[in-house]
């Protein structure tokens, strides 16, 4: 399997990965429900590392696959749409280069879950145009299932955390099934 398909595959899963192991060395004062994923990663904050280390190195093996992948890109619909996708993994990065409690963590975490949410939206519909129907369809409903189950869960919850595991698990989703259809799918 090629690296950049490697890399596609464990960025995520780092992501994760971090955002579960801060949340059992914060569980004392860190809730789902009541907090943002990026207060386990605020500034002074003992450990905050463990959140934003793993947030880099995801950004970056995501970018490592993401700048392979978009020669793949069919359309200009869907080559624009992952061009923007890739600003917004680069700002995965960079919410572990500014966390909480600095100037920059604002933009760049909106830049990652709102642009990430529309650039794969408008990957999908391009995807579909190019005529892999069914996975550009698949994709658009996944983002539109996030965006719904998102907002509902800003109001539902005092927090934004539950939001942002629900806005990032939709983003990832698609983003795996970019990779199956201009990665792994195209090689066989």
């Amino acid at each position: 399997m090629k690296n950049y398909i490697i890399t596609g595959f464990l960025g995520p899963i780092i992501a994760f990965s971090g955002i579960i192991a801060a949340a059992v060395i914060n569980r004392d004062w860190w809730s789902i429900t009541d907090n943002a994923i990026s207060d386990m990663g605020h500034v002074g904050l003992p450990y905050n590392y463990v959140l934003n280390i793993s947030l880099i190195l995801a950004g970056i093996l995501t970018f490592h696959s993401t700048w392979f992948l978009k020669d793949r890109m069919k359309s200009p619909v869907s080559k624009g749409g992952f061009y923007f996708f890739m600003l917004a993994i680069a700002c995965l990065a960079l919410i572990g280069v500014f966390p909480e409690g600095t100037n920059l963590h604002g933009p760049v975490s909106y830049t990652f879950f709102y642009g990430g949410t529309i650039a794969l939206l408008i990957v999908g519909s391009g995807i579909f145009f190019e005529g892999e129907k069914k996975i550009g369809a698949t994709m658009i409903g996944i983002i539109l299932v996030e965006i719904a189950l998102a907002e509902w869960a800003l109001i539902a919850f005092k927090g934004v955390a539950m939001s942002e595991i629900i806005a990032a698990l939709g983003i990832v989703s698609a983003y795996y099934l970019t990779i199956y259809v201009r990665g792994i799918k195209e090689q066989n």
